[in-house]
C-alpha cells in the first residue's frame, strides 16, 4: 500500500503528490501501478485547471541495495502542466500505450532503471 503525500504552492499553482510505496513488489506490477496512478492523479487535477497549473509526482519504492538492505529510493520522477494533459482521454489507454501517452505528455519524465531490467 503506497503512502501518500499531497502539497500545493499557491504561488506557481503546482500540486505536488509524493507516493511511497513500502510493500514487496514485483517490477511490472509497481509499473503499472505507478502509471495507473499517476492517470488518477492527472484527471483530477484536470477538474482543477484554474487552480492547477502543473503536476510533479515522486514514487518511491522500496530497494534491496547489493547487501540485501532495504532502503527507500526514488523510482520514478515526472512534471506534468495541466494544458499538456486536460485533452487526453485516458480511459482508453492500456500497458504500453499508457506509458507511451504518460511520457509524451510529459515536461520530465524518468524511470530508474531498474525498470529497463525484464524481471518479474
Amino acid at each position: 500500500m503506497a503512502k501518500n503525500k499531497v502539497s500545493y504552492d499557491y504561488t506557481n499553482r503546482a500540486l505536488t503528490v509524493d507516493l511511497t510505496e513500502k510493500d514487496y513488489w514485483s517490477v511490472n506490477l509497481l509499473k503499472s501501478e505507478m502509471f495507473m496512478d499517476t492517470v488518477k492523479i492527472l484527471e483530477a487535477a484536470a477538474t482543477h485547471t484554474q487552480e492547477i497549473k502543473s503536476v510533479i509526482i515522486n514514487y518511491k519504492a522500496t530497494l534491496l541495495d547489493q547487501n540485501r538492505n532495504e532502503c527507500i529510493e526514488l523510482v520514478h520522477l515526472r512534471h506534468y502542466s495541466t494544458t499538456n494533459t486536460n485533452p487526453v482521454n485516458w480511459e482508453n489507454t492500456y500497458g504500453d500505450d499508457r506509458e507511451y501517452m504518460l511520457r509524451e505528455r510529459a515536461d520530465y519524465f524518468w524511470l530508474h532503471p531498474i525498470f529497463n531490467k525484464h524481471t518479474t
